[in-house]
């Protein structure tokens, strides 16, 4: 998966729990990528990300996953359209997860979306709405219905 307008940092490798709470899982892995999961970015990010670091909803963590997409095409439509997909549909999905308009919460919301290579590879069809704090503080528990 791209990274689309993601202010965070990427994580480690595939599986690993590690004594931090963090468990890295694969991106295309429909355990790791559900609605509600928490994230916990490190520092920096690049340009694909292919480890979910996911952890616990009540600890520190600087996303959540508030929306998945998904793509119906066959063909890679490329990372444009997804965007373009992805900036409605995360924008649209946002209130009805939050209880809030985007425009009008603490929180920004970005997302990620398959690569070429994950589409092909691993038939990856899914653009994963992800939210943040505006300022970069942590989150510390679930923002579902939260209104932030």
């Amino acid at each position: 998966m791209a990274v689309a307008i993601f202010a965070a940092t990427a994580a480690g490798c595939s599986g690993d729990s590690s004594e931090d709470g963090i468990d890295n899982q694969s991106v295309t892995d429909p355990e790791a990528a559900v609605v509600g999961t928490c994230l916990r970015f490190g520092d920096e990010i690049g340009e694909t990300v292919e480890n979910l670091p996911v952890t616990a909803c009540d600890v520190p963590h600087t996303h959540e996953i508030f929306a998945i997409v998904s793509s119906g095409e066959d063909v890679y439509p490329g990372f444009e359209a997804l965007e373009e997909t992805a900036l409605v549909e995360c924008f649209g999905a946002f209130e009805e997860y939050v209880g809030v308009n985007p425009l009008d919460s603490t929180l920004f919301s970005s997302w990620l979306v398959p690569t070429l290579d994950s589409w092909n590879i691993d038939n990856d069809r899914d653009t994963l709405c992800v939210l943040g704090n505006f300022d970069g503080a942590p989150l510390t528990e679930p923002v579902r219905r939260a209104a932030p």
